[in-house]
């Protein structure tokens, strides 16, 4: 899933318990990620997200549910590791700065 240019933030249990969802890029204007919004889906391999940390400046610690955190891989742009490993994606066991 692309999620359109359009959306600012990430709701509230926008994909909860999505359990057919297995990509999702977040583009580059998103300013945050609110509770619960991934959590309990249970297939998810990879999150992709384009926006700098300057732009996405909250993620709420239970937006991914711990198997998340465990089994997907996390891409992020280039240089920005340091910085989201201060936030809730740095509970993320795999990343790939791309």
């Amino acid at each position: 899933v692309n999620i359109p240019k359009s959306v600012n933030y990430i709701s509230w249990f926008a994909f909860y318990n999505c359990s057919s969802l297995e990509t999702i890029t977040i583009p580059e204007n998103t300013s945050a990620i609110k509770e619960y919004a991934f959590k309990e889906c249970t297939n998810l391999k990879e999150i992709h997200i384009k926006a700098l940390p300057a732009t996405l400046r909250s993620i709420h610690e239970t937006a991914f549910s711990d198997e998340v955190y465990t089994n997907a891989t996390l891409f992020i742009p280039k240089n920005t590791w340091n910085d989201y490993f201060l936030t809730s994606l740095g509970y993320f066991n795999k990343y790939v700065e791309e």
